[in-house]
């Protein structure tokens, strides 16, 4: 059987999203739910081992573009016999296989842990010898970029912010792709004992389900969310919100920890208030001033009271006020002689 690289497609077009009733994960990278499943759950599991079990920190991000056609039965003896010989060398790593949507052609991507500094002319004897024509591109590993080695490797499906703002929920879209089943080809593997012994991937699922068990009761205890937003604020929002409930929820709120209470939702003590008296001790308590009073009364600074006069308005007398120099004296003017 002629296995034509121009005509048939090595991925597919169209993926199914799943075969069976959510839950099941048999599909494994074949199905949308089943490879968003299994890239995930690889991802976390090579990140989860990176933080708990390795002792050194990975080496080397490798990066082996096959720049020739090959079938799928042609790959499947041929990469074996590289995973070998990079054994024999004393390489260890995790490799990851996809294709290329532009050049419908296989590449590979290999996480290093060994220090193998001369990994690129390794890889380009053992493909000369085989005959392949490769691209092959060395990275040191940035441990800055821990989180998105694997996640990369596999196009896991992983958001991405800018400036704090999300701006797509799946920033490896575009590049990822599902091989055809009937291919059979496996989708990732290792080189030499990459985990350390007595550890494989399912067991170290089993610890991070736990760890993630812990974190969803530890959130359910009663002060988590105040002991959480107490950090964040405290370390001045270093460490986004998310990270720190996670924090709180694995390790717990302290038991001598009081929670500050902001003093603007604070309410003022109850101030009591006398019962009023009765109505006719009141009246008895009112002090009513004598209309002449013999105290001077003086105006304050800056207010003068306006002088009046006495006079005339027709048949009627018009008083005024006191004159000066007069106390209690009220002055009649002459009645005028009649005309």
């Amino acid at each position: 059987m002629v296995y034509c690289t121009q005509n048939k497609k090595l991925y597919q077009v169209r993926p199914k999203k799943r075969k069976r009733p959510f839950g099941y994960t048999e599909d494994g990278w074949f199905t949308t739910d089943g490879y968003f499943y299994e890239s995930d759950r690889l991802s976390r599991c090579v990140d989860w081992a990176r933080t708990h079990l390795f002792q050194t920190e990975f080496t080397y991000f490798v990066s082996v573009n096959i720049t020739e056609d090959i079938t799928p039965d042609e790959l499947k003896s041929l990469w074996p016999k590289v995973t070998r010989y990079l054994t024999d060398k004393g390489v260890v790593a995790l490799w990851v296989c996809e294709v290329s949507k532009r050049s419908n052609r296989f590449n590979f991507h290999l996480l290093l842990r060994s220090e193998t500094p001369n990994i690129k002319s390794i890889l380009k004897a053992k493909f000369k010898k085989l005959g392949i024509k490769t691209n092959i591109k060395p990275e040191r590993y940035d441990p800055g970029r821990r989180r998105f080695s694997v996640r990369y490797m596999t196009k896991a499906r992983t958001p991405k912010y800018r400036d704090g703002e999300l701006v797509t929920a799946d920033r490896w879209k575009a590049k990822r792709v599902l091989m055809n089943p009937e291919d059979k080809i496996r989708k990732y593997g290792y080189v030499g004992e990459f985990f350390p012994k007595g550890w494989n991937k399912e067991r170290i699922w089993d610890e991070i389900k736990k760890h993630e068990r812990k974190i969803s009761e530890g959130l359910q205890q009663p002060g988590t969310e105040e002991y959480a937003e107490f950090l964040h604020d405290l370390t001045g929002g270093y460490f986004t919100l998310k990270r720190v409930r996670r924090s709180v929820g694995y390790f717990g709120v302290p038991k001598d920890w009081v929670p500050q209470i902001d003093d603007d939702l604070l309410v003022p003590d109850e101030v009591e208030i006398p019962e009023p008296e009765d109505h006719d001790q009141q009246v008895e308590k009112l002090v009513v001033p004598e209309p002449h009073s013999e105290a001077p009364q003086h105006a304050p600074e800056g207010h003068q009271k306006p002088k009046t006069t006495l006079g005339w308005a027709g048949h009627q007398k018009r008083f005024t006020g006191l004159p000066e120099g007069k106390n209690d004296v009220r002055v009649q003017e002459p009645r005028p002689p009649p005309s």
